[in-house]
């Protein structure tokens, strides 16, 4: 089994993103220097052909063009009658490994091993177990254009916890099935780094994509994907059973209360609008009509339409997931149903006691709003579990019973929060502060967001959900410190942390 990459391939239409140009007519963004051997931006050297730099490809000589108050970005130009056709992507690709080999960092995207029990709701279990987290990591050590066998990678990195990668650089091919075949036989694990959407590269550009944002890399194969799914299926057969009863049991019940909470509703709502025709008024028919107005918006328009409901200005990072070549629902931009998805069935749906998400439950809620094609039902739906597991990592779910997941978080604000508090960006004893004891949520709230922890340690994590105005009287680090103690360690100071965050008893501490 090839692992993540393959899987997701053979289920999905890969789109490659890929630039028509002509190779002639594009300027060259970093010329290689005659005397150092180092890539350099135009606006680094002197202007003209005294710039004393080669192009990367044809080693013909570049003439570097930055005048300041011109419009056209700053440039190398070969000279005229040059007719070189691999300037541009054999600069950007030089210069990607340039900056990982002096940096010696890499932003990795999180992995995961995936496996799928069944095709129904009533018969389907889905699990999955993280191999590698999202991060900046720091690499042991940086080898270039080393052969390993019959192929070539663009580097080879040693990174701590994981050992040698395998690092391809992609700026409009991306890896062909046959080099794929190479890899997996040499059992090495691989990251591909997409630079194919990037315009008007600059070094600052590329140390975004190559250091920050990891929307750009992907995992193509990774070695240990095939053991960690074998390991899933033989924990997860002797449970399939009892969670097709169980998941059978739990969606009548939870069909027939939904059922119940919309009609009456609706009959509320036609009780006030419409005094003695209510019950000519068709349950769901508010909420359907609402669906298909939003359908019918363009992308831009369900952006925001989203955006505008949630008072925000753009799509926040901690809601994105990236999902290698899928395009879904009809969005060319995956962060648009993922905003959507959020803000309809996550962000405050624990205030109206709506506790609990599946793949199912999303999928059909997104059906209703997006466009649906029915031939990539199976990429739909791998793309929404692929999703639902992100959300998962980053602390916005807790995994419940078959594939159903447990809200943890507030709202879309206590779950920014949360996101910078995991990826370290602020700390609980200088950056956070309780929330104005007016602010605090409900009892009812704080305890259902504390329920899909208390599998452990559950006296004190009910203590904790009904969590006294006197806590407030010590900092959130004492509070914190103090449940651990009292759990035993059952419950991490950090664990506490997260759960304040995402309960929205914690907020960010005002800038003086």
């Amino acid at each position: 089994m090839v692992g993540y990459r393959e899987e997701l391939v053979r289920n999905v239409v890969y789109i490659n993103m890929k630039t028509s140009r002509k190779n002639s007519d594009v300027g060259v963004p970093f010329g290689l220097s005659r005397s150092t051997g180092k890539l350099y931006e135009p606006r680094a050297v002197p202007l003209g052909k005294i710039c004393d730099c080669i192009c990367p490809a044809c080693k013909e000589p570049l003439y570097s063009k930055h005048c300041h108050g011109e419009k056209v970005t700053p440039h190398f130009m070969h000279a005229a009658g040059a007719n070189c056709k691999h300037g541009y992507e054999t600069a950007i690709h030089l210069a990607a490994k340039q900056l990982i080999e002096e940096r010696k960092i890499l932003a990795l995207p999180s992995l995961f091993a995936h496996v799928q029990f069944g095709s129904s709701l009533y018969d389907r279990i889905v699990r999955s177990t993280s191999i590698v987290s999202e991060g900046v990591r720091n690499l042991n050590n940086v080898t270039l254009e080393k052969s390993i066998g019959d192929f070539r990678p663009d580097l080879i990195v040693t990174i701590a916890d994981i050992g040698e990668v395998l690092v391809e650089i992609a700026v409009t091919h991306l890896v062909t099935s046959s080099k794929l075949e190479k890899i997996v036989r040499r059992q090495l694990p691989v990251l591909e780094i997409d630079l194919s959407k990037m315009r008007n590269i600059t070094f600052n550009e590329l140390e975004n994509a190559l250091f920050v944002d990891i929307s750009n890399s992907s995992w193509i194969f990774h070695p240990s994907v095939a053991g960690e799914q074998e390991k899933l299926r033989e924990l997860l057969l002797p449970l399939i059973e009892e969670a097709k009863q169980e998941s059978s049991r739990q969606k009548i019940i939870e069909d027939k209360k939904k059922r119940e909470k919309r009609i009456a509703d609706q009959q509320r709502f036609a009780a006030e609008y419409f005094p003695g025709k209510w019950n000519q008024t068709i349950p769901g028919y508010e909420s359907s009509q609402r669906a298909a107005t939003f359908k019918n918006r363009s992308d831009d328009g369900k952006l925001l339409a989203v955006t505008k409901w949630l008072k925000i200005q753009s799509i926040p990072e901690s809601v994105k997931i990236h999902i290698p070549g899928v395009i879904c629902f009809g969005c060319v931009d995956q962060n648009i149903w993922q905003l959507a998805l959020f803000s309809g069935l996550i962000h405050r749906q624990i205030n109206v006691g709506m506790k609990t998400i599946s793949v199912d439950s999303a999928l059909n809620w997104l059906r209703q709003r997006f466009n649906f094609d029915a031939k990539s039902s199976e990429n739909e739906r791998m793309a929404v579990q692929i999703y639902l597991d992100g959300l998962l990592e980053r602390g916005a779910l807790v995994r419940a019973n078959v594939d159903f997941f447990n809200i943890a978080v507030l709202s879309l604000e206590s779950f920014e929060l949360l996101h910078k508090f995991k990826l370290g960006h602020i700390s609980l004893n200088a950056d956070l502060q309780w929330v104005d004891e007016s602010s605090w949520p409900e009892k009812s709230v704080s305890i259902l967001l504390a329920v899909p922890h208390s599998l452990n340690a559950t006296r004190e994590w009910e203590l904790l959900s009904n969590l006294r105005p006197s806590c407030n009287e010590r900092t959130p680090k004492e509070t914190c410190s103090w449940f651990e103690r009292i759990s035993g360690n059952a419950i991490s100071e950090n664990a506490v942390a997260s759960y304040l965050i995402g309960a929205g008893f914690l907020i960010e501490k005002l800038a003086n």
